[in-house]
């Protein structure tokens, strides 16, 4: 009887000490897990700022140039000459 209830007792810590373990191994990945994804945002919204200005400059020189070329066909003709050519 003494027996089983030392090897009980011993069955209980055991399991008790697994237990805190596991909390402990649980709450040191949830702030890894989350430090990872703070810092995945912050480099997306990085890499969102960069795409925005990127495309805005884009757009703008997109235009400039539209408006360059639509008064000047001649341009248009030589590139497309010398394309022709150096194929």
């Amino acid at each position: 009887m003494h027996r089983n209830f030392l090897i009980n007792c011993s069955k209980s810590t055991v399991q008790n000490d697994v237990d805190e373990l596991v909390r402990e191994s649980r709450k040191k990945l949830e702030v890894e897990i989350k430090a990872v994804l703070r810092e995945a945002s912050a480099i997306a919204d990085r890499a969102l700022a960069r795409a925005r200005t990127a495309q805005a400059a884009g757009i703008s020189a997109l235009v400039a140039n539209h408006s360059y070329l639509r008064n000047r066909p001649d341009v248009l003709l030589t590139s497309y000459n010398s394309r022709i050519v150096a194929t």
